[in-house]
């Protein structure tokens, strides 16, 4: 009896294994680009790279997303200013070291996807959608978050550093 139970058991297992399609995050292919207005006229442009985490995408359905990237990784090429933007003034990398996002809900739109989820930075979490594309394993969307809702950079006010940030997001798996 027991020898029969362990052999449905691996044939069920060997089966239904293919079907789940949990990829991890390829690392270095990975990464989320930003840009913000700096002192209203000027662009400033810079990027988050370390990106971990799971993607579910088989036979054309994306069933999850649950991704991290390092925020002491923001690279804005200018050595000063990334210095600046890793203290407590803006991401305080040493007490909130990750930027996450968890897909509570994706439903397919046409060629792409909308992802309902949490993202959370400097300690804030609120509910985002991110429309998604996905091509050759990676998964591209596109965000536009307001920093002081995540309390980012608050004491800066907003004529040096714009309020509003565009993220582009690229996710290999």
């Amino acid at each position: 009896m027991f020898k029969t139970l362990f052999t449905v058991v691996v044939l069920l297992t060997s089966v239904l294994s293919p079907l789940k399609a949990q990829h991890s995050i390829n690392t270095e292919k990975s990464q989320v680009t930003f840009k913000i207005k700096n002192m209203k006229f000027k662009t400033v442009e810079g990027s988050f790279t370390n990106m971990t985490g799971t993607v579910d995408y088989n036979n054309g359905q994306l069933s999850l997303i649950d991704a991290c990237i390092s925020a002491n990784t923001v690279n804005t090429e200018s050595k000063k200013r990334d210095k600046h933007l890793k203290n407590e003034d803006f991401f305080d990398v040493s007490t909130f070291p990750d930027i996450c996002f968890e897909a509570s809900d994706i439903k397919k739109q046409d060629d792409k996807f909308i992802a309902n989820g949490k993202l959370t930075l400097h300690g804030v979490t609120k509910d985002v959608q991110i429309p998604i594309t996905i091509e050759n394993n990676t998964l591209n969307g596109t965000l536009h978050i307001n920093r002081l809702d995540y309390k980012l950079g608050e004491s800066t006010g907003t004529f040096m550093v714009g309020n509003e940030v565009d993220l582009t997001i690229i996710c290999t798996f």
